[in-house]
């Protein structure tokens, strides 16, 4: 159980305690918040109190690497899937991509 040492609020986790002192004490300087261990995006060093904002937030980082991966380099079109992208190639632009080569479960290892 944590409490406030302000106003004697109690919660029941460090999230909740946190969340008080920041909206309800935000006015005092010297606030003691609780820091829990917090996970950290290894690609922008951004910091989350849950572990699960954390992995929608690298979601969110990898959707960004699929659209940048699937732009089209004859025009300014992006894509979300790899698929997309290959169908816009061969409908659009005419080139000839066969798909049967971008299926690695045929290479042995």
């Amino acid at each position: 159980m944590y409490s406030c040492e302000v106003c004697e609020a109690k919660f029941q986790s460090i999230s909740g305690f946190n969340k008080h002192m920041r909206i309800k004490h935000k006015d005092l300087k010297k606030t003691k918040v609780i820091k829990r261990n917090l996970y950290t995006c290894n690609d922008c060093n951004e910091t989350f109190d849950l572990k699960k904002v954390l992995i929608q937030h690298v979601k969110s980082h990898l959707m960004k690497n699929v659209q940048r991966q699937s732009l089209c380099s004859l025009c300014p079109k992006s894509f979300s899937s790899m698929s997309g992208l290959i169908v816009h190639l061969q409908s659009i632009h005419n080139v000839n991509i066969e798909t049967k080569l971008l299926h690695f479960e045929n290479i042995e290892g």
